[in-house]
């Protein structure tokens, strides 16, 4: 392998795909991902051109829920064509439990090499937060914990009182 991923951290040094620049069918198809729990999601991957490319956009890069209602990212890359680039994409990734990744090549001059594919998010609390004596607030910050007007304590020690406060 001559062309192997460098000059960017975490480099995996081996292991990529082209991209051809012949006819017919040029993409890559990453499906079966689950984006669901995850917010602010950001692909990133190591791009090495071939050719310049100073619109990027023959290199696609489409996100979606199934193959058919696919979006596409955008991203920016140097003009190089010699050395290998890391890439952070722009754009919307959908929440889903089978995120399909899509990358193309429309052109017929340009190869791409692609590399060390990353999916980053943060997570999204999914648990409903409990109230304690401990824990007397909202811990979770995308869980919203709703209490209804009719409060039943359990277990509240003698002499212990209950008051609910709201803030305007």
């Amino acid at each position: 392998n001559t062309a192997s991923s460098s000059g960017y951290t975490n480099a995996s040094g081996n292991g990529h795909t082209w991209l051809s620049n012949q006819t017919g069918p040029k993409y890559l198809m990453v499906s079966g991902v689950n984006s669901l729990n995850y917010k602010n999601l950001q692909l990133s991957f190591g791009l090495r051109k071939f050719t310049a490319d100073t619109s990027n956009t023959k290199l696609g890069i489409l996100v979606g829920t199934d193959t058919i209602n696919m979006t596409p990212l955008t991203y920016t890359t140097a003009v190089s064509e010699t050395a290998w680039s890391y890439v952070q994409t722009n754009g919307t990734i959908p929440k889903t439990t089978n995120l399909y990744i899509k990358f193309t090549n429309s052109s017929s001059t340009i190869g791409f090499r692609l590399d060390d594919l990353k999916l980053c998010g943060e997570p999204i609390c999914n648990v409903t937060p409990l109230l304690s004596d401990t824990m007397a607030t909202n811990t979770c910050p995308d869980t919203t914990l709703k209490l209804s007007s009719k409060i039943t304590v359990s277990n509240k020690p003698a002499g212990i009182i209950v008051t609910w406060h709201t803030s305007a």
